[in-house]
């Protein structure tokens, strides 16, 4: 569900559910990203949504 603000803004309303994102990328970077969110997996997107919390997953 999106939403306008005021000033021109849209949000995702996802219920308090996770999202989950498909990437295809190269092993060493995944083996890479895996160690650096053992380390701190929360991740700002930059807008107004803030933080949020990372989990990768190889399928």
């Amino acid at each position: 569900m999106y939403y306008t603000s005021p000033t021109i803004r849209e949000y995702i309303d996802y219920l308090g559910a996770n999202i989950q994102i498909q990437l295809k990328i190269d092993g060493r970077l995944f083996e890479k990203l895996v160690l650096a969110l053992e380390n701190c997996s929360t991740a700002y997107l930059g807008n107004s949504e803030g933080w949020v919390e990372l989990k990768l997953e190889e399928i």
